[in-house]
Order: structure tokens, then sequence, then C-alpha cells
């Protein structure tokens, strides 16, 4: 019966069937472990697996040891959120050398010609930073991105969340169900459609060891309720509008109702 399994298959999946747990996990479900499961980094060679897949009827998922179905269905399953690379730390910037009665003009490409967008008052801080481009910097404005002259946008240093390297004022936010956790230096508020926020004090904010500055994490409790939350320098997308958010969130909340995990993207909005 091994035999007859093992030549009904493809050949490609014939060889994955064969092979040591350790080369298949290796060779087709290759993903970073960075305080958990992270997504599939290679989509080409998973889609052709799970199409290898489904044309053998399954037969290889019953060969395979437990955990590699379980990290092809993950795969599978991830969010856009996922698959976006990690980003560099954003920088933090202050409008400067925009008169009282005028305004810093944001466009939708790095070029002085290109079609107006949105607009930053004298003066406005912090500005977000996520990229630049030959003395253009890309900015959030609005629903979308745009682009900002640097010539107008002075450095700044942002108090940071106890002592991880995470700004204060930090606003997440994610989808179904729509919610929002604002992350201040001392405090932490999360908010739900049709719920009352919970206010919490934050009892500890840092850094993983070993992980670098782009990873940290929050804890925080109050109000009968607690929540841990790892926000990484991981460019992320909501899904819905076009904005590139520079920080992805990870939330466990615990409360009365139970216990909930949450995933979203964060940034810190201009005053």
């Amino acid at each position: 019966m091994q035999a007859a399994v093992s030549e009904a298959m493809p050949m490609e999946v014939r060889r994955y069937s064969d092979a040591p747990f350790v080369e298949v996990v290796q060779d087709i479900a290759p993903v970073q472990f960075r305080l958990g499961l992270r997504h599939h980094r290679d989509c080409e060679k998973r889609d052709r697996v799970k199409r290898l897949f489904t044309e053998s009827e399954g037969l290889v998922m019953s060969r395979l040891p437990p955990i590699v179905p379980a990290v092809l269905i993950s795969c599978w399953a991830a969010t856009a959120a996922f698959a976006q690379p990690i980003h560099t730390d954003p920088r933090y910037y202050r409008v400067t050398g925009v008169a009282a009665d005028d305004v810093l003009n944001i466009r939708s490409a790095p070029t002085a010609s290109a079609e107006i967008v949105g607009k930053f008052e004298p003066g406005a801080q912090p500005v977000e930073v996520l990229d630049t481009d030959k003395g253009w910097a890309r900015v959030i404005i609005g629903e979308g991105m745009g682009w900002a002259s640097a010539d107008y946008l002075e450095p700044i240093q942002m108090s940071p969340i106890g002592d991880s390297t995470l700004p204060a004022g930090l606003l997440c936010a994610g989808t179904e169900p729509f919610w929002s956790l604002h992350i201040d230096r001392e405090s932490v508020t999360y908010s739900a459609a049709g719920a009352e926020d919970r206010v919490m004090s934050v009892v500890k904010a840092d850094g993983f060891a070993g992980a670098g500055p782009g990873t940290n994490f929050v804890i925080a409790s109050g109000e009968g309720s607690s929540i841990t939350a790892v926000v990484s320098n991981q460019r992320c997308s909501d899904g819905m509008s076009d904005r590139d958010y520079p920080r992805r969130i990870d939330v466990v909340l615990s409360g009365a109702d139970g216990v909930t995990g949450l995933t979203g993207c964060c940034r810190v909005p201009v005053n």
C-alpha cells in the first residue's frame, strides 16, 4: 500500500512525502519564527505545493508529520499584514519654514508638479515619515499616502513609552471587529464598537532581548482588564485604505468577557 500511494503522487509531491521532516519544513514551509509563527515568505512555492496537494487528493497530507500541514494551512490563511517586509524605524518631524497663513502641500508623487492630495499646517507635528526620495518625504495623509518636501521638515525626538523604543501617542487599529488602541507613556486606552472604552495603566514597556530595537512589548492593566501587545517595525496594511503603516501590532486582551487575540497596524497621527 505504501508503494501504491507513493507511485500515485506526482514526482514532486512524492519527493516531499519521502523526505525527512526537517527537509520538508525547510523546503516547502520556510517560516520566520519571531514571537511565534509568521507568514510564509515564498508565495510561489507555497501555491505550487498547495496545487500539488490538491491534485494528489491530499494523499501526501496523511504522510507528512502533523505540523507540516498546519504550517502550510497557517500560511495560506495569513492576512496581507503578515506578507509585508520588515521596515526600519520611521522618523518624526515638525513642519517648519511655512508662514502662518500658508500650508505645506502634500503631493501624490515626489515632485513639485504632482497633484496636491493634502496639506499640513505650520508647526504640525509629529509628522511620521516612512520613506524618503531625493528631498521628498513619504507620509500618511487622509486615507492614503503622499509626499512632502523635506526642506520644510525639521527632525524631532519622540518621548518613548517606558523602556521601549516605541513613541508615545501610538495609535493602533484593526478590523473584524473594528477596534483601536491608544498607547501613551502611562496609559493604554482600548476602544471597540458598541462597548465602553477600557483605560489601563502601563505596567511594563520594553524590547525583546536579542530582537533589536524594532520589536517591543507593552503590558497594561486596570478596570478588570489586562492587555499584552507586541509591536514590530513592519510595514502593515489595514486592508481597507491605501495607507502604509510603519508598524504592526499583535494583542492579547483579557477581561470579564474572556480572552481575545487581535492584529492591527500602528501609526503616530499628526496633532
